[in-house]
Order: structure tokens, then C-alpha cells, then sequence
């Protein structure tokens, strides 16, 4: 069985390398910080999937955590003026067709900007 959030961390990861370069021009150490945020999600979901009861909650939090970290970091980068926080996701516009998904496969954005509708049930 897949484990969506885990693929969708992996997404993020895929989508920041952009902002990343722009936010390293400006701030190297936010940029770190959130590229490591941005690898904290992923490690500790993998690391939850492969485990049972409360260890496994933890991590969840703990990725939950980064999550909020990452969008943090995005957030000051939109404030400084870095980014104009209308970046389209893979470098591209989006479309009309983007902004319905279809019902079988939601977008990483129909998920509730990305894993944060997932795993804030874990918080």
C-alpha cells in the first residue's frame, strides 16, 4: 500500500529547489534551515512508517512539526520580498485544469497544501 504522505514529501522536496535557489542568493542560513525542515518531513515519515504505537505518532508530529517550519521559512521569504508567493509549482503557470483535480487523484495542493491536512490530525 502506498503511503501518500511519504510521496508527497518527496514532492516538496522536488518543488523547493527553486525557491531554495532564490532564498540562498538572499539568506543562506534560512535557506538551510529550510531545506533541512523540508528533509526532516520526509526522514521522519519514512521513519514512521516503519513503525507501530506511540514511537510512531511521534514521528508523525515531529514531521508535522518541519512541515510548519518549511512553510514558516516560505512565509518569511514572501515577507522580505524574495519570493512573490505566487510561484507555480514545477516551474510552470497553473491552468484552469489545475485548480479542479480530478476527484480520483487529488493534487498535492488538494490535500491541503500539501501534507499539512495529513498530518495535523497526528499534532
Amino acid at each position: 500500500m502506498p503511503f501518500v504522505a511519504y510521496d508527497l514529501s518527496l514532492e516538496l522536496v522536488r518543488v523547493l529547489r527553486a525557491p531554495l535557489t532564490t532564498i540562498r542568493q538572499r539568506n543562506a542560513d534560512l535557506a538551510k534551515q529550510l531545506d533541512r525542515a523540508a528533509d526532516s518531513v520526509a526522514q521522519n515519515l519514512a521513519e514512521a512508517g516503519g513503525r507501530f504505537g506511540g514511537d510512531r505518532v511521534q514521528h508523525f508530529r515531529i514531521a508535522y512539526g518541519s512541515l510548519r517550519e518549511v512553510r514558516c521559512s516560505l512565509a518569511l521569504a514572501v515577507a522580505k520580498g524574495w519570493l512573490d508567493g505566487g510561484e507555480p509549482p514545477h516551474g510552470r503557470r497553473p491552468t484552469r485544469r489545475d485548480a479542479v483535480p480530478p476527484r480520483d487523484v487529488p493534487s498535492v495542493s488538494a490535500r491541503g497544501g500539501c501534507l499539512d491536512g495529513g498530518l495535523r490530525r497526528w499534532r
